[in-house]
């Protein structure tokens, strides 16, 4: 999984090897020198390292990673969503407007397969919503595994080959029962009319979709 958002490693691997390697010694040699003034335990060699390698991103990308693709990070989506506040992004992540995905160092970032044309996609945020409340990497997955619901495409190919949005948020729905988790599905005021003759099912495909 690549990281979008953060600087890309353009540098050759040993010079930047040799470059790290310089500034920690740096760095060391003042904090060693404070520990010495105040005759603070220094931590053991072990522990420092385990720190120091929880920040270096994985030399091979996991199989789940490889599935979902790229992401960006919080900052990166506040600017493809328009320059919104971070506590923008915040509230739509909260009410599962957006798929977000929590790291292993409890960061959040979001698929970038989900964006288009400055927002969440449109034909995907009915699906997004519906599947909310279920396990955040499983959802990223499930939008990149063929889908015999659909034709076994995946439902990111179902929804750029223009098929009904409906067939997606169905297969949605599905899956979150199977899942045993609750949907979201937004309040609509109850129809009249001809509209309360519509069949149950439609009318819940309509409240994801106008969510």
């Amino acid at each position: 999984m690549r990281m979008r958002g953060a600087q890309p490693a353009t540098m050759d691997p040993k010079d930047w090897m040799d470059e790290l390697s310089s500034r920690l010694r740096h760095q060391l040699l003042e904090r060693v020198e404070a520990w010495e003034r105040n005759d603070t335990l220094v931590p053991p060699v072990e522990e420092v390292l385990e720190q120091v390698k929880g920040l270096l991103p994985p030399a091979e990308p996991s199989a789940l990673a490889q599935e979902i693709g790229t992401v960006y990070d919080t900052s990166a989506v506040m600017k493809v969503l328009g320059g919104v506040s971070r506590q923008a992004v915040e509230d739509r992540r909260k009410k599962h407007n957006i798929l977000a995905l929590k790291t292993k160092d409890r960061s959040w970032v979001y698929p970038t397969f989900q964006f288009e044309d400055g927002s969440v996609d449109p034909r995907l945020r009915p699906a997004i919503q519906a599947l909310g409340q279920g396990p955040a990497w499983s959802v990223a997955l499930w939008f990149c595994t063929p889908n015999p619901d659909l034709e076994d495409l995946t439902p990111l190919q179902w929804a750029r080959s223009d098929r009904p949005v409906e067939g997606l948020l169905a297969s949605a729905l599905r899956t979150a029962h199977e899942w045993g988790v609750p949907t979201d599905r937004p309040e609509r005021k109850r129809p009249t009319g001809a509209r309360q003759r519509r069949a149950t099912t439609a009318v819940t495909v309509d409240q994801v979709v106008a969510g």
